[in-house]
């Protein structure tokens, strides 16, 4: 480093040039940037909408459900629960026909008495179809696969059933007038009034097996149908007793829900499971 004035030669650090006494200015000091560098990333594929590339998700396999159908029999099947099932099926069937045949026979026709038997067997049917289906039930019962709940959905279902035919059988019976009326219309009602007892026998029968209900829902299931099948005799008894033929048709339809209601009643005393 040199003197700027002489141009003599300065010893590192003087702070004066030895030769003519100029002051020394120090060097200024160079500043590093303490940023670290930046990088520039280059796109290895040009800008757009990408391609789609092969899907790596393993395809899920079709459910066979004729196998699956298998495996659930196989936990909860029986020959019993089979049995049950089948009875059940004819018994609807054979019902929903004699209903048909007595609704669409004429008064006194072959067609009418045969779809009456039809509904006898059919009530015999259902009634068979619910032993069968305690005994399957005691089964599934032990493997832990029946609950509470599905005794009294299925008996839930089986009187609602019997009290709407029940309604059903009252409406035919009120809707039936002496000067428009006829034989034939008499004879639907005996066919909807079986229809109807057929399911109040099925839950008479369900509850007296199972008994899934507590002594409260007991009692006060059968005070509500005790009370109005009373209230539904009353009056059938009470216009039923009357001078012509409209006046025992609508008793017969008042006697027909008196009945239901009264059966479904005794169901729910049977039902009631007593602690051991």
């Amino acid at each position: 480093m040199n003197c700027r004035q002489c141009n003599a030669p300065l010893i590192e650090g003087a702070r004066f040039c030895s030769i003519c006494g100029a002051a020394v200015e120090p060097p200024a000091a160079t500043s590093q940037s303490q940023e670290p560098p930046t990088v520039s990333w280059q796109a290895t594929s040009p800008p757009g909408p990408r391609a789609a590339g092969p899907s790596w998700q393993a395809a899920q396999p079709v459910p066979d459900w004729g196998q699956e159908l298998a495996r659930l029999w196989s936990q909860v099947g029986s020959g019993q629960l089979l049995t049950a099932a089948i009875l059940a099926v004819l018994a609807l069937v054979f019902g929903v026909l004699g209903l048909q045949m007595a609704l669409a026979g004429e008064g006194f026709s072959s067609g009418e008495f045969h779809g009456t038997i039809w509904l006898g067997l059919s009530s015999v049917l259902i009634l068979a179809a619910v032993g069968w289906a305690a005994v399957a039930r005691e089964q599934l019962k032990g493997a832990s696969l029946w609950s509470l709940g599905t005794d009294l959905a299925i008996a839930a279902a089986t009187a609602g059933l019997a009290l709407v035919f029940g309604f059903v059988t009252l409406g035919v019976s009120l809707s039936w007038d002496v000067q428009y009326g006829s034989t034939f219309s008499t004879m639907n009602i005996g066919a909807w009034a079986t229809f109807a007892q057929l399911w109040a026998f099925a839950v008479l029968g369900w509850l007296a097996l199972s008994r899934p209900l507590d002594r409260r829902t007991s009692h006060v299931t059968a005070a509500i149908g005790g009370g109005l099948a009373l209230l539904f005799s009353v009056i059938g008894l009470s216009t039923g007793l009357g001078d012509n033929v409209e006046d025992f048709v609508h008793g017969a339809g008042w006697l027909t829900l008196a009945g239901i209601f009264a059966t479904v009643a005794t169901a729910s005393l049977f039902g009631y499971s007593r602690p051991e």
